[in-house]
């Protein structure tokens, strides 16, 4: 176009030369015609004037095209500087759309991840997990629902919740009453009898208050194995009161045997002892002291007061056992006899033996060496041996109680009890011939309040108790031996046993 701009001058110069040819041939043409030379000169003149005109035209046009050329490209500079600016403002309006979109996908992303993962949270969860709306409709529906009620998610959505959990430990009044008020319902203990005894359960109602929602969550939990532990801790706390006033009685019961005994010994010296004095004052009294001594062996009366005194004496010595045992609570460690610590104990656990068991019950003891000394807190090791023993007492009681009814069945409940060394440390392994531990179970015995009786029956306590002395306060170890076997020995293979390693003193 600039090219076209530039030629236009002379185009025109052209033109102009052009149309002054026109008079001079005209002029030529006249002189040939026999004009005359006036029209000539004046031609000429004409043609001068129009040569200036031309080449004014020319300048005029020349400079007006540098003039329109100056313009086009300041025009042009500036139309690309507006392009330029332009363009800029468009690539940062780009930029923010894009950070805008990558911000909308980047937020949208995180709540679907936060989506999920609250729905991970509430398909893990233990609890029953059910959503609905005011019209009790089932909104939300969680994995432990489908577990507890066998309806899936897909049925159990948009079904009425009185349809999907016909056995609603809770009242519909109750949810109802928790969204109308928009207050949280808690009931707690709601007894529910199931095929294997009782169920214990807690349910809360919360109702929806945030996002203009409304409706309820329920969330229902299996607290019965919490009752259970809240009933064992209150029996272990009588279990503890009872010991301290065990305690007591027992030292009240110290001064009535003393003196039981002490006269007991003072009538036998004074009635059948060959005293001077005993003599003397059977003949003040008229009778002979032979006559009465031959009187009272013939009606037992020796053999009666010999009863009374070693009865005694073995209560006295039950009393300052038990005495011994709740007073002591040193922990220093120190060397002890293992077989008069392992007699101990059985005086102790024998006195709680059931009385179907007391007369028929066999408890040996069998010693390697005739002194094992080992090194511990007396006191201690006491407890969990005790603990054992009556454990192997219980347990063969039930088993007589389940064998009652096959009146050809001879049973002899046996606990044997062996006492030996091995390199560094003192053995002593107790066993019985009773029904023995279900292998289910026999990994969880040692855990705290695991109890196969029933509730108030135990504690679950004991034989945590036990392992926890044994391994953490004497470095030592209590295992239950496999099968109820000994480790070196075929014998005994029906039953339990346990045994007990500490270190020799």
């Amino acid at each position: 176009m600039l090219f076209t701009r530039l030629t236009a001058p002379s185009r025109l110069f052209s033109a102009l030369l052009a149309c002054a040819a026109t008079p001079a041939l005209a002029n030529e043409y006249s002189a040939m015609s026999g004009l005359n030379s006036g029209s000539s000169t004046l031609a000429l003149i004409w043609i001068a004037v129009i040569f200036i005109v031309v080449i004014m035209l020319v300048l005029f046009a020349l400079r007006h095209a540098r003039t329109l050329k100056h313009t086009i490209t300041q025009t042009h500079r500036e139309l690309e500087v507006k392009v330029n600016q332009r363009t800029q403002k468009l690539r940062e309006i780009n930029n923010r759309l894009y950070d805008v979109i990558n911000q909308h996908e980047a937020t949208r992303q995180q709540l679907i991840e936060s989506e999920a993962y609250s729905e991970s949270i509430l398909e893990s969860m233990p609890s029953v997990v059910i959503g609905v709306d005011p019209m009790l409709v089932v909104t939300r529906w969680n994995r432990a629902a489908e577990h507890l009620t066998g309806i899936t998610h897909s049925n159990a959505i948009g079904c009425a919740l009185t349809e999907c959990y016909p056995n609603l430990p809770i009242k519909p009044d109750i949810i109802h009453s928790a969204i109308a008020e928009r207050r949280a319902k808690n009931i707690d203990a709601i007894e529910v009898p199931t095929s294997s005894g009782v169920q214990y359960l807690s349910a809360v109602v919360y109702p929806l208050t945030a996002g203009g929602m409304t409706g309820a969550v329920i969330r229902i939990d299996d607290i019965t194995k919490r009752l259970n532990l809240e009933n064992m801790l209150v029996q272990d706390e009588k279990l503890l009161s009872m010991g301290r006033m065990a305690a007591g009685l027992a030292h009240e019961i110290n001064n009535p045997l003393a003196a039981i005994i002490q006269g007991s010994q003072t009538i036998e010296r004074r009635l059948l002892e060959p005293l001077d004095a005993n003599k003397q004052q059977a003949s003040d009294s008229g009778l002979d002291f032979d006559a009465v001594q031959r009187y009272a062996q013939q009606r037992q009366i020796d053999q009666l007061l010999e009863n009374i005194k070693s009865s005694g004496e073995r209560a006295a010595h039950i009393v300052k056992t038990m005495l011994d045992f709740s007073h002591s609570s040193a922990l220093e460690h120190a060397p002890f006899n293992v077989a008069d610590m392992v007699n101990k104990s059985i005086t102790i656990a024998e006195q709680e033996f059931d009385n179907s068991i007391r007369g028929r019950l066999q408890l040996n003891i069998r010693k390697q060496e005739q002194d094992i000394m080992a090194l511990g807190a007396i006191n201690e090791v006491q407890q969990v041996v005790i603990n054992l023993i009556r454990n192997a007492a219980q347990a063969l009681t039930q088993h007589m109680e389940e064998k009652s009814d096959q009146p050809d069945m001879f049973f002899t409940p046996q606990i044997d009890i062996d006492i030996a060394s091995e390199r560094s440390l003192a053995e002593i392994v107790i066993r019985d011939n009773g029904p023995g531990i279900p292998e289910k179970v026999r990994a969880q015995i040692f855990e705290p309040f695991f109890t196969t009786k029933a509730i108030g029956a135990g504690s679950g306590l004991g034989l945590a108790v036990s392992y926890f002395i044994m391994t953490e306060h004497h470095r030592g170890s209590l295992d239950l031996l496999p099968s109820g076997a000994d480790a070196e020995s075929d014998q005994h293979q029906t039953g339990t046993a346990f045994r007990i390693r500490l270190p020799l003193a």
